[in-house]
């Protein structure tokens, strides 16, 4: 399973100081901003860092357990080293999860996967209007022409959300199906999408 989140750090702007204050209070708990802290020196970098790990797990929980809830201070960051890996501990469930923060001088994204050496990932910039068709559209074309030939369709399962479901002619009367673990994420200018390498292989003649 996996989970992505990108936030475009360019479109975001706080009114004042005290509503992002008010922000940080509502997502993270005193430990988890100190800790945040110590790592990002820039504090509104570190409250978007964090926000991207709490969703990108979030994603991977909802694909795991199947409950859609989203309670950000249930999530707790537990650690993010030097090397940007992230520990968070889900306090709805008591799983442990674990990923990795990539920081860029436009975004921030969190992929939270136990198989990160697994993972393809490709980051693309989107018109700012209908964004998430954008996102899908991209992510479609994208993926058809990586695989090209090989698949013949692919199409977008709604749920679990973020799978797809790829379709393999291998003759006229025969083929195969298999389900790709995908997410995807848009924010701002900003789109991404990841997913699994190695089931792709077993798709290849």
């Amino acid at each position: 399973m996996i989970g992505v989140d990108i936030v475009d750090l360019r479109a975001i702007q706080w009114p004042s100081a005290s509503h992002r204050d008010r922000y940080v209070k509502k997502v993270f708990s005193p430990k988890e901003i100190a800790s945040l802290d110590q790592q990002i020196l820039d504090r509104n970098l570190a409250i978007w860092i964090g926000w991207a790990i709490k969703e990108s797990v979030y994603k991977l929980e909802f694909r795991t357990q199947a409950k859609r809830y989203f309670r950000p201070k249930k999530l707790e960051i537990l650690s993010i080293n030097s090397a940007s890996r992230f520990v968070v501990l889900s306090q709805q469930t008591g799983q442990i999860y674990q990923g990795q923060v990539l920081k860029h001088p436009d975004y921030v994204l969190a992929i939270a996967s136990s198989n990160l050496p697994h993972i393809k990932l490709e980051v693309f910039s989107i018109p700012e209007v209908n964004s998430s068709v954008a996102t899908r559209d991209f992510t479609l074309k994208a993926l058809r022409e990586r695989w090209g030939a090989r698949l013949s369709t692919i199409a977008w399962r709604p749920f679990p959300i973020g799978y797809l479901s790829s379709t393999k002619q291998r003759c006229s009367n025969f083929s195969s199906q298999q389900t790709i673990p995908l997410s995807t994420s848009h924010h701002g200018r900003w789109a991404c999408y990841a997913f699994y390498q190695a089931p792709i292989k077993q798709l290849q003649p």
